[in-house]
């Protein structure tokens, strides 16, 4: 589909659900959906958005769902957003916002996610990435004494040493392979999450987004293995981590050095049978990032898999694999 989305739109004065992404074309400022304020569900991800976030959103009091992630919004968020308050999943994730978050947003906001942003950093007696109901993951930026940008809720935990190793089983649990042991990953999760790890390394990840259709009360964020799975080390893809939006690992405290970093995949969902569970083909996007520049791209169709590549790290660097739909 290629924008930009029609303005004639707006007319359709009663409808409730709009889902539009992955857009192709030019940027374009927000379409006018003025008119719309009995809309309860807006998803304009990835539609190559610029502009302000406009003030007639604030209008839209019965909203459930608001995704504005992946666009090219600039600018702070409204005051009178403050009338959403009640919508239960707001995504700005990987804008250009900027200003202070709204102090609503951090107390009564109910699942926020506004993680790749550029807001300023306020320090309000908490320096962690997730404040309350919000997710600020690499929302703000500080230039330290090496002049590199760092994210300030990235550095609250101080390292005790370095380390030059990390292996995680995602969303399973733990493994030894070959005298190799992957720590566990089994926190729960939710819409709009960022997790430290505490036990077994430095590492952390930040996950975004909800299983709007699966008619759940309680969302899952971990899948278990619906195959047959026949590779060596099998064990390691009996469970993963999964996420509707945008999934993130980072590697914290690692000292300088040449790193070799394995990726390793087993599609466990999408089976090769007769039944529904065949109908489906996975493409994904996957990014590492050193020292703030995506140096490894790949977009890949998911079969059975593993990715290596060489990179060397400095002190400031985080790894970063990132699962973006």
């Amino acid at each position: 589909m290629v924008g930009p989305i029609p303005s004639t739109l707006s007319s359709l004065k009663n409808l409730i659900e709009i889902r539009i992404s992955d857009m192709n074309g030019s940027m374009n400022v927000f379409p006018d959906l003025s008119q719309m304020v009995k809309m309860k569900i807006l998803i304009l991800r990835n539609c190559n958005i610029s502009g302000e976030l406009p003030d007639f959103l604030a209008q839209m009091t019965n909203l459930k769902v608001l995704d504005l992630s992946f666009n090219g919004l600039t600018g702070k968020i409204p005051k009178s957003f403050e009338s959403l308050a009640k919508t239960k999943f707001i995504y700005l994730t990987s804008n250009s916002l900027s200003g202070t978050v709204p102090d609503w947003m951090l107390k009564k906001g109910k699942n926020i996610d506004l993680s790749y942003n550029n807001f300023t950093w306020l320090y309000t007696g908490s320096t962690s990435c997730q404040q309350g109901a919000v997710n600020l993951l690499g929302s703000s930026y500080i230039t330290n004494s090496n002049s590199h940008e760092v994210v300030p809720c990235l550095t609250s935990s101080p390292c005790h040493g370095k380390n030059y190793y990390l292996h995680i089983n995602c969303g399973g649990e733990e493994e030894k392979i070959n005298h190799t042991r992957y720590v566990q990953d089994d926190d729960p999760g939710n819409a709009r999450r960022y997790f430290e790890s505490s036990n077994g390394g430095n590492w952390a990840f930040s996950s975004t987004g909800d299983f709007m259709d699966n008619d759940l009360d309680n969302e899952i964020y971990i899948t278990r293995n619906k195959s047959t799975l026949s590779m060596p080390d099998a064990e390691l893809y009996m469970q993963a981590r999964i996420s509707p939006i945008s999934l993130t690992y980072y590697g914290l405290c690692l000292g300088y050095g040449n790193y070799t970093v394995n990726l390793h995949f087993a599609e466990i969902i999408i089976t090769n049978d007769d039944s529904f569970s065949s109908l489906g083909k996975r493409i994904f996007d996957v990014y590492i990032q050193v020292n703030s520049q995506i140096i490894f791209i790949l977009l890949h169709e998911l079969e059975d898999f593993s990715i290596y590549g060489n990179f060397s790290v400095g002190e400031t660097c985080s790894e970063r694999l990132q699962h973006q739909r």
